[in-house]
């Protein structure tokens, strides 16, 4: 399998092209193309280290088609305000605190347009019925029953392929698998053309993953649409096993954005924590916090509480001594002290292990 690139090693180096300014995250590598005024804002993605000014290398052509936002950052303010309702939340962690911070960003997929030609084979299915027999109780006898079966007949096929394929997806972020898997996939469908008042106030995460990296997934995308091809064809429901042996004599590379919304918030620990939604459907993605310094302090409450109830009983028993009928009353006030002491211990403990359990998520 051959091919011959006519468009990838077309580069430049700056971003006036789409008017954004490109900038870089030192503690994670990504790369941005960002308004005036974002520089020395924190990185959108790992909001660990602020967004300096750097040079990027990347391709002088514009974005082809963008999937629109489908929410506004106030639209997605329920889903935020559950996504922060945690037990004994860090305070910085509110549905408006991630509003207000929220920046729009889209992030990208690489659109290959390519001449396919070559050959194919693959396995198609037939849908037939069998006939069988099952038993049944009825009435307390067994009887047999004919039933109707549905199976796939696979037969091989294989021929030639001559078609252009545009607009094949492929992946343009080392994350990409991560990021849907974390906030969700996108319906490439509702994708417009790119005109450049799309871009709005957002930001552009810039590939990192070359062209020439991202062929075998674009190879993938055409193999399946042959197989969608072969389908139509020979007017079947099934094709599995799709392998292509052609040569790709053109192949051109575009963009496609996929929108996004990232925010952060600072942990108990006073380190910011991002979190990203989805432009369209509002899904959050995020490390959720307790405060353990809240637990504590909740402990603190409930363990004092306990400590009075230790003090009285302890008090009312110096008093029995006199009067013989308080030493009742002082068990009772100390042994109630007894779980509210160990209650105490819960808020911080809580606090400790949810936060455990965020920390060990993916």
């Amino acid at each position: 399998m051959s091919r011959k690139n006519t468009a990838v090693e077309r580069v430049s180096e700056g971003a006036d092209r789409l008017g954004r300014h490109p900038v870089g995250c030192p503690k994670c590598k990504r790369a941005f193309l960002v308004p005036q005024g974002a520089v020395g804002k924190p990185c959108p993605i790992c909001a660990e280290a602020a967004l300096s000014p750097q040079n990027v290398v990347m391709r002088d052509a514009e974005p082809e088609q963008v999937v629109p936002f489908g929410a506004s950052r106030q639209d997605l303010k329920p889903k935020l305000a559950e996504f922060a309702s945690v037990r004994f939340v860090t305070g910085d962690l509110t549905a408006d605190n991630l509003v207000e911070r929220a920046v729009p960003v889209w992030w990208p997929v690489w659109l290959v347009d390519a001449t396919c030609e070559g050959s194919f084979k693959a396995e198609v299915g037939f849908d037939y019925e069998v006939k069988s027999t099952e038993e049944v109780l009825d009435g307390g006898t067994w009887r047999s029953r004919e039933v109707m079966r549905d199976k796939i007949r696979w037969e091989p096929r294989q021929g030639a392929v001559s078609r252009r394929y545009d607009n094949v997806p492929a992946e343009a972020l080392t994350e990409h698998d991560a990021r849907k898997k974390a906030i969700g996939g996108y319906d490439y469908r509702k994708a417009v053309d790119y005109t450049q008042d799309k871009l709005a106030d957002a930001w552009v995460q810039l590939p990192d993953v070359p062209p020439d990296e991202a062929w075998p997934d674009a190879e993938a995308g055409i193999a399946k649409k042959v197989g969608q091809d072969v389908r139509q064809a020979i007017d079947v429901r099934h094709v599995r096993g799709v392998t292509v042996s052609a040569d790709y004599p053109d192949v051109n590379y575009t963009w496609m954005l996929l929108p996004m919304y990232a925010s952060w918030y600072v942990d108990s620990g006073g380190v910011r924590r991002p979190v990203l939604f989805h432009g369209e459907t509002g899904q959050v993605y995020g490390k959720r916090m307790a405060s353990v310094t809240k637990g504590l302090v909740w402990g603190a409450v409930i363990g004092t509480f306990a400590t009075g109830l230790l003090l009285l009983a302890g008090f009312v028993g110096l008093v029995g001594i006199v009067l013989l009928p308080l030493l009742a009353v002082a068990a009772v006030l100390g042994a109630l002290s007894l779980p509210f002491f160990a209650l105490a211990l819960w808020p911080p403990l809580s606090a400790w292990s949810h936060n455990r359990r965020e920390t060990a998520s993916p």
